[in-house]
């Protein structure tokens, strides 16, 4: 029950994601795309710094799951305006000439970040140094 409810909190910031982008693209079109693209990364980074400092559940209890369930939906509500809006973005200032090519590269670099942190996350515990236990124990791996 425990891992279904970890699923539950990583799923709900996809949840909120198609109404993100429908607010984000309203303020885009209305306050410019690069204003609201400096904001949806600064609350994403906000959203994930906080992340790292909620303490455990032995420390606050329940408070502790509802807390990562609300930064995990403002990451993505942040990340729908921050995706669509650098695309945007970038069609918008490409040259024409290089256009499809700039903004292919929004959702390629979405595809390698994804990649890289699949082979980050096996890293320390394949290598058995000193990071591996705390890292194992952090996201719950057992071997």
């Amino acid at each position: 029950m425990a891992l279904l409810g970890t699923f539950g909190i990583f799923a709900s910031s996809f949840v909120v994601r198609p109404v993100g982008g429908v607010i984000w693209g309203h303020y885009g079109d209305r306050l410019g795309r690069k204003r609201v693209l400096a904001l949806t990364i600064i609350l994403m980074s906000i959203a994930t710094f906080l992340i790292a400092f909620i303490p455990g559940y032995a420390s606050i209890g329940v408070a502790a799951p509802i807390l990562l369930l609300v930064l995990r939906l403002v990451q993505g509500f942040s990340a729908a305006g921050e995706y669509a809006d650098a695309a945007s973005f970038i069609a918008e200032y490409a040259p024409d000439n290089r256009r499809g090519l700039l903004v292919s590269m929004v959702p390629a670099s979405h595809s390698y970040d994804h990649r890289l942190a699949g082979d980050l996350r096996d890293l320390p515990a394949d290598r058995g140094d000193a990071l591996g236990p705390i890292w194992q124990e952090t996201c719950h791996v057992d071997h």
